[in-house]
This record gives structure tokens, C-alpha cells and sequence, in this order.
């Protein structure tokens, strides 16, 4: 049906407007989906590729120094933390990546996203849904000391974590982190060097805790 002539200029114009609204917003929901779509195949074949290049890379002797270390693992290329280290300079940081690597469950792609992921759009579920699947010291350790405590919700986390009885999420965490696992008694959270102080046990200063973190395959 045509367009009454005779209405006012603004009358037409709202008609105009509000005949094509839907037409602009299905157009903008279509390029949002293929976006979306194009973002996640990226994601899918960067994880492709980084476990190709993992699997090149990984080395006999590699494999032999994870059971040295101690660290046990059903699923390994036997890559060092030095050649991981190089693969997450070229593929970036890439928060979506990083939970697709994870997901994989292989180590070293695990080891990855300590170097890949942002560690600003890391967020508490996250690293509570990660923490669950820590099934060595490496991965623990390596995850705390470069990517969660460089995360918002770093010291939030090591006062929920303290008490927690897992292996792994309780001793690896504080470990990592500028903090002393000695203690026992309630501590009190400062942001200085010392970060944990208690009645029972003398503070520990970030360079030990440092030092302790830095020995193995995760420095």
C-alpha cells in the first residue's frame, strides 16, 4: 500500500523508519551469526595447528624428564617449556583459544594457555573449573605462576583455596604465588612482599616462593 502524500514530512518518515527496522535487524543478526561462526573455525583450526606443532616438537628425552620430575600424565608430546614458550609467542593471546587448548587435555597444550590466555578475561569460574582438572604439579604450578596470579582474582582465590584439601589446589597454588604453605593458623592477606603472616611461622618473602616455583619443567 502506498504512502499517503498528504501526511506530514514526520508521519512519512516514522512510516519509513519503522518499515525497515526489521529488515536492518535481521541483516545485523545474519553477520553476527557468520562472524561468530568464522571466529570458532579460527579457534578449531589454531588448535589443530598447535597440536601439530606440539606433536613435531616433542622429544624422546622430553618425555623421559616429565616421569624424571615426577610429573605423571596420560597424554604428553614430551615438549619443554622452552618450545612451548616459543609457540605461545606465535600464536598470541587468545582467551577463546586458550579454553579450546585446555579442553584438549593434553599437557602441553594445557601448559599453553598459561602463556596464551588473557589473564584479564580469566574469570573465577574459570579457574575453579581448571583447578578441578589438575592432575600434576606442573600444570599446577605453571598455571599459578603465569597466568592466575597475574588474573584480578589472584588473592581472592589463594584465601578460598587455602583450605581446600585437593592435592593439588591447596600447597601448588600458595606455592606459586608469593605466599608461605607452612602455616596453618588463619592468615592475614596483605599486598606487600610478605604476603602471608602468622603467629606460628615466620613470613616468606616472593623471591622464595620464587625460587621454589622456578625449579622443574615449569620455570
Amino acid at each position: 500500500m502506498g504512502l499517503n502524500t498528504r501526511m506530514p514530512a514526520r508521519t512519512i518518515k516514522k512510516r519509513l523508519t519503522t518499515t525497515r527496522k526489521p529488515a536492518r535487524s535481521a541483516s545485523k543478526s545474519r553477520h553476527v551469526g557468520v562472524q561468530k561462526s568464522g571466529a570458532e573455525a579460527r579457534v578449531k583450526a589454531d588448535v589443530k595447528a598447535a597440536l601439530s606443532a606440539l606433536e613435531r616438537m616433542g622429544t624422546r628425552r622430553d618425555r623421559e624428564n616429565l616421569v624424571r620430575f615426577g610429573i605423571t600424565t596420560s597424554k604428553a608430546f614430551g615438549v619443554s617449556v622452552a618450545n612451548i614458550r616459543v609457540l605461545a609467542r606465535r600464536l598470541g593471546r587468545n582467551h577463546e583459544l586458550a579454553a579450546a587448548l585446555w579442553d584438549t587435555g593434553w599437557y602441553e597444550a594445557r601448559m599453553l594457555t598459561s602463556f596464551v590466555d588473557e589473564p584479564a578475561r580469566v574469570t573465577p569460574a574459570q579457574m575453579d573449573r581448571w583447578c578441578r582438572d589438575f592432575d600434576n604439579w606442573g600444570i599446577c604450578d605453571t598455571l599459578c605462576f603465569h597466568l592466575f596470579d597475574k588474573t584480578p582474582h589472584a588473592w581472592a582465590k589463594v584465601e578460598q583455596w587455602s583450605d581446600n584439601r585437593h592435592e593439588f589446589v591447596s600447597a601448588r597454588p600458595l606455592r606459586c604465588w608469593p605466599v608461605s604453605p607452612c602455616t596453618t593458623s588463619a592468615p592475614t592477606m596483605t599486598r606487600s612482599r610478605v604476603a602471608w603472616r602468622s603467629s606460628s611461622a615466620a613470613p616468606l618473602t616472593s623471591g622464595t616462593s620464587s625460587r621454589r616455583a622456578s625449579v622443574g619443567p615449569c620455570a
